[in-house]
């Protein structure tokens, strides 16, 4: 009885866990659109994919007068062998000028852009699956403007409902204008933080130069005895998260995509970096940034695999203040589902197999 007792006090425990994940994340959520309406600034949400990568997704549950919405233009099911009239919802907008809220996906090579597609995730951006014709419009602008890969800009023009399949599109825009969708802090620069703190720029290079195991280990021993425990300003690559609770940003030399693009990072070209307070995070679109705080050398190979070679402690990010509205970000469940969905599995796995070994519960009176 022991035994089935303590199974389903183990699932009442994670059923317990998962509802208050959720419920905690619907109260946040609600707090941040409460929030972004009263600042007239959009809402964005991280949504994380079961390889580890995350998009970022404009939340659409708010609507503002004199915008259009990308889950409006999907209400069209377009289908170029079959097509079928543009519905109503759609067609309300169509010749009239609106403000549409994305992420630009460039038609062209070049920093300034005349030409580019607004979707409303970076998902296609980073080697995701190719967008639906409902799911973007294209857009021309009479004037280029700077091409923001990762942050979220706002298209201001006439829309146009012309589909024109072969062509690539069935959604246009002339664009008017097109600005960032809230005022963001910006990085400031490595060579500026450090001299207003006062503080060495942490170097990669002497670490990486090593070509032998011995080099190296001598290498890091000389990197513990001059930095260990030491302030030092470190800049790089936002090249993804270590796996902790809350999540290290792994801070690379070089810049890589997370799938084909740039140089992977490993153990001698990247810091882990703990950021300080959740407000010392970087911002989800920033591919760059630069932080302060206390270097840790691990020098014992066996922990070097989890906590890096070179970490950073008590980081503080380095931004300079931009004036205006912040993006507001939903970052999603404090548990990833992913991670919900393991948990719930384990657990249901453990019931399966107490079944299966036929220690079922024992009748009233008796015990096991």
């Amino acid at each position: 009885m022991r035994t089935w007792k303590g199974r389903i006090l183990v699932a009442a425990a994670v059923a317990a866990l998962v509802a208050g994940n959720h419920v905690e994340h619907s109260l946040r959520a609600a707090g941040i659109r409460r929030k972004a309406a009263a600042q007239d600034a959009p809402v964005m949400e991280v949504v994380d994919n079961a390889a580890g990568h995350s998009s970022i997704r404009i939340d659409e549950g708010t609507r503002r007068a004199g915008y259009l919405y990308f889950n409006t233009l999907e209400a069209w099911a377009y289908n170029k062998d079959k097509p079928t009239p543009c519905p109503a919802s759609v067609m309300e907008a169509n010749g009239h000028n609106v403000k549409l809220i994305g992420f630009m996906y460039p038609l062209q090579e070049a920093a300034n852009l005349t030409v580019f597609c607004l979707l409303r995730s970076t998902q296609t951006c980073c080697y995701g699956p190719r967008p639906q014709y409902n799911q973007y419009v294209f857009v021309e602008v009479a004037k280029p403007v700077k091409f923001e890969r990762l942050a979220p800009v706002v298209v201001e023009g006439r829309f146009v409902v012309d589909p024109k399949p072969d062509e690539g599109y069935i959604y246009r825009m002339q664009g008017e204008s097109v600005r960032p969708a809230a005022a963001n802090d910006q990085p400031v620069g490595a060579a500026e933080f450090a001299r207003q703190n006062r503080l060495a720029i942490f170097d990669f290079a002497p670490l990486e130069a090593a070509r032998t195991a011995a080099d190296r280990d001598a290498g890091i021993a000389r990197l513990a005895a001059d930095l260990d425990g030491k302030q030092v300003v470190v800049e790089g690559f936002l090249v993804g998260k270590a796996g902790d609770s809350p999540p290290r940003i792994m801070l690379g030399r070089y810049a890589w995509d997370g799938k084909a693009a740039g140089t992977p990072p490993n153990l001698y070209n990247t810091v882990l970096v703990a950021p300080r307070t959740s407000g010392d995070a970087p911002p989800v679109w920033w591919r760059e940034a630069v932080f302060k705080g206390t270097l840790h050398v691990t020098t014992d190979p066996a922990q070097q695999a989890k906590n890096g070679i070179v970490s950073l402690h008590e980081a503080v990010l380095a931004v300079a203040p931009a004036s205006g509205a912040d993006a507001l970000v939903d970052t999603g469940p404090l548990v990833p589902v992913l991670y919900e969905i393991l948990i719930v599995g384990a657990c249901a796995g453990m019931l399966v197999m107490g079944l299966l070994s036929g220690k079922k519960p024992a009748a009233s009176g008796e015990t096991t």
